[in-house]
């Protein structure tokens, strides 16, 4: 633990703050001591915010340290500072009433990181979410707290011509947290990973309703059971929409068909072509072609059931179409459960209220699960972890 006072001195505990011992030197300048920050990552290293003297950073536990002020402006007190937890590379600086700066690599450099504030605002404070680390929040002298979402475009999922940028992120009832590792399916369609990479958990598109009520919808599906946050914002009008699933329930659908304004720009183009990495149409066949998924759709009532479409994502995992094959309607993966409870587990989640129903057949065994959809019903997830037998 690390502490500064107001008489320009610098203390370090060891042993949980039970003793304190005076840090002086290594290069830290004579000055009040206005905020300190921890590396999440790496003990050593730390930061600490000087009254008029800017920022300076220790790699060895506070016994040395260096300016890290490129890029900041000079004279002025670094009055808070934040870390992000998933990539400590990336940092955010306070810096009293010159606004807030960012540092992608450590600390080396910094830029301004003020789009949005208000220009006169002084901000005093400045905090990541612990579980969405895209959204940053920054206290403010008269007008509450603030926040904006940083995205970092390089490595957001993009969609709709690069219009609209998607991050998620996850967290465990046991504390644990990460990024979802998104990946482009079609032009407007995205899907995400947490744990491994063969293990599609959210499936999310951005659908252009510009021509019926002047808005993109944002749908999203998953086939996880963790905390699940989403954040989707448009690069042209700078909105942000962040989506929640709480921790131990099964992720429910996003149908949101008022997300984003369109603004005055024409619609996008169609969606680009699938991939051809992603599979062929037609039936589903997972986990080497022991699982067979079959799927039909009903448009109105009484109307002869439409076959869907299948493409592979992975060797346990599909998407299933109706329409055309850049609108993706449905995941599917089957789990090998058999260490746990001795069964293969059905995942299911979709991004439609069509009535449908999903047929899978185990090939081995003969055996089926069918799973149905309500017309007009947001599509309920399957949780199916005694879907089948046949494991030895």
């Amino acid at each position: 633990m690390f502490a500064g006072d107001f008489q320009n001195r610098l203390f370090k505990s060891s042993d949980g703050g039970a003793t304190w011992t005076a840090v002086s030197g290594g290069g830290l300048p004579d000055e009040i001591v206005i905020s300190l920050a921890f590396d999440p990552t790496d003990a050593d290293v730390l930061y600490a915010g000087l009254e008029r003297e800017s920022l300076y950073k220790s790699t060895d536990g506070g016994a040395t340290w260096s300016p890290s002020r490129t890029g900041l402006p000079s004279g002025w007190t670094v009055e808070g500072i934040a870390i992000d937890p998933s990539e400590p590379t990336r940092l955010y600086a306070a810096v009293s009433r010159r606004g807030i700066y960012r540092s992608t690599n450590g600390g080396s450099s910094w830029t301004p990181f003020d789009d949005g504030r208000p220009t006169d605002l002084a901000v005093d404070q400045v905090a990541l979410d612990p579980v969405n680390p895209f959204l940053l929040y920054a206290a403010s002298y008269g007008s509450g707290v603030l926040a904006r979402a940083d995205l970092q475009p390089a490595s957001s999922l993009r969609l709709n011509a690069d219009r609209f940028l998607v991050k998620m992120s996850w967290a465990t009832g046991s504390g644990l947290t990460g990024p979802g590792h998104a990946q482009a399916l079609t032009g407007d369609t995205g899907y995400a990973w947490f744990f491994q990479e063969s293990n599609v958990e959210v499936l999310l598109k951005v659908l252009d309703g510009c021509g019926l009520n002047g808005r993109f919808w944002v749908f999203a599906a998953g086939l996880t059971n963790v905390r699940t946050d989403i954040t989707v914002a448009d690069t042209q009008t700078g909105a942000v929409r962040i989506y929640h699933n709480p921790p131990d329930q099964p992720f429910q659908p996003i149908q949101d068909t008022s997300a984003l304004a369109c603004s005055t720009a024409p619609g996008l183009a169609a969606a680009k072509e699938l991939s051809a990495a992603a599979g062929t149409s037609g039936p589903l066949l997972l986990r080497n072609g022991r699982f067979r998924v079959t799927a039909e759709f009903v448009t109105a009532p009484g109307a002869t059931p439409l076959p869907t479409q299948g493409a592979l994502l992975t060797d346990d995992t599909g998407y299933l179409w109706f329409f055309n094959q850049s609108n993706v309607e449905v995941f599917l993966k089957v789990v090998d459960g058999c260490a746990l409870n001795g069964r293969f587990w059905v995942f299911a989640a979709g991004l439609t209220d069509v009535e449908m129903r999903i047929t899978v057949e185990d090939t081995q065994t003969g055996e089926t699960q069918v799973y149905e959809n309500a017309r007009g019903t947001a599509f309920r997830p399957v949780q199916d972890t005694s879907a089948f037998e046949g494991c030895g």
